[in-house]
């Protein structure tokens, strides 16, 4: 008799520890549960903040910061008598103008130097007169488009040298030295 209570309460034990290993089970997957769901809220805040500084990047690097003007097609001069094409370009490299955004070139030596701009202002056709009294003059864009943080609206000046050409010859003369 005690081998058969002792087999029962063995067995009552191994049920006991069996519904406790049940519950704990439970437990653990409710818990588990739990944390995964938390896990999930947190990545899905992380996807939303990395979204927003994506954009935010994006935005910074399509919005330029400044501005150069280059010559098209030459060495950064005008010929006397010619014309040179000059070009804004935003800045850094891969910004652009927001669309909308207008540009007004100027020169301060108009006695030498004419403006044509392009259509969509972004360009200019610069033209010397064939005997012109300066030697250069600055070249001026002037965007309308202000940054963020800024007075003004973006703008480069640029010095160009008019370059003269000596005439060519026509005919020769000799002289004798001795």
């Amino acid at each position: 008799m005690k081998s058969v209570f002792l087999i029962l309460l063995g067995g009552f034990v191994v049920l006991v520890v069996q519904v406790f290993m049940e519950h704990q089970k439970q437990h653990l997957e409710r818990e588990e549960v739990r944390l995964l769901r938390q896990i999930k809220a947190v990545l899905i805040e992380i996807r939303r903040v990395s979204w927003e500084i994506f954009h935010l990047l994006q935005r910074e690097h399509l919005e330029p910061t400044g501005m150069e003007i280059l010559e098209i097609e030459g060495n950064m001069s005008t010929p006397a008598g010619s014309s040179s094409v000059f070009q804004e370009v935003p800045t850094p490299a891969g910004s652009q103008f927001p669309a909308g955004t207008t540009f007004v070139w100027s020169v301060d030596d108009t006695a030498d130097i004419s403006l044509l701009p392009t259509a969509d202002g972004t360009g200019v056709t610069v033209t010397c007169v064939a005997s012109p009294t300066g030697t250069s003059y600055n070249l001026t864009c002037q965007s309308s488009f202000i940054p963020p943080g800024a007075t003004t609206g973006i703008s480069a000046t640029i010095n160009v040298p008019i370059v003269v050409t000596p005439p060519t010859p026509t005919g020769m003369t000799i002289n004798q030295l001795s």
